[in-house]
């Protein structure tokens, strides 16, 4: 499954450091959007140039700064998600 189009950053907010990111959003997208408000997005991957943030949060992706910063789930608040039955549960 493609999520291609799924690849945009909806806000970033410097005061509360947090990011609202679709699931295709290339990770090191993610990282320069939070350097652009002086902020660090820690997780660091060799593939960040290609690998989403999806699966970095179904993989629990840890990276070269696991240990300071932890891994990709402990960075999540929060999820948006689409049920098999088309729902939409939101707990952002």
């Amino acid at each position: 499954m493609s999520l291609r189009r799924l690849d945009r950053i909806r806000e970033v907010d410097a005061t509360s450091n947090t990011m609202i990111c679709e699931a295709g959003v290339v990770l090191q997208i993610a990282q320069q959007k939070a350097a652009e408000v002086s902020r660090l997005f820690p997780l660091s991957l060799g593939a960040e140039g290609s690998c989403t943030i999806h699966g970095n949060l179904s993989s629990n992706a840890g990276g070269t700064a696991a240990l300071a910063y932890g891994v990709a789930r402990e960075m999540a608040l929060g999820l948006e998600v689409v049920l098999a039955d088309g729902r939409v549960l939101n707990v952002l």
